[in-house]
């Protein structure tokens, strides 16, 4: 109960995280996950799906504060694109600056959406799939 509170207050008004504290366990399961992920390790895992260029959709948000932006930049050069591949888009959803998509890879990036961006804009992300896959179909 203690660690609860404690661990609330620390989320609220220190990490303030915009994750909704109403679920403590959640969120610890959650710090629990990223800290025992070994994401480091995944390199070459990404490697691999650019090297069998496995269509995909990297949606991401600037303003996560789940996945650290140094590693959200990390992933895009392990699967061999850079940020002229990114599609730059406003807190709106409107496109600010396009970016040059390879064929079987599209990366989306948001000025804000946090973590779960694709639930910000489903429509957006969803449209952006079906031109994914009928680029790759080609």
């Amino acid at each position: 109960m203690l660690v609860q509170k404690v661990g609330k207050f620390l989320m609220k008004y220190i990490m303030r995280t915009p994750i909704k504290d109403d679920n403590f366990d959640g969120i610890m399961l959650l710090a629990i996950t990223m800290v025992f992920s070994e994401c480091w390790k995944a390199s070459k895992e990404f490697q691999a799906i650019a090297q069998k260029k496995i269509p995909t959709l990297y949606a991401f948000s600037e303003d996560d504060k789940v996945v650290e932006r140094k590693l959200t930049y990390d992933v895009i050069s392990l699967l061999g694109a850079c940020k002229e591949n990114i599609n730059f888009y406003d807190k709106d959803g409107i496109l600010k600056k396009e970016g040059k998509d390879l064929q079987w890879l599209t990366l989306m990036s948001f000025e804000e959406g946090s973590h779960y961006v694709f639930r910000k804009y489903p429509q957006l992300c969803n449209m952006k799939v079906l031109e994914l896959l009928k680029r790759t179909r080609s």
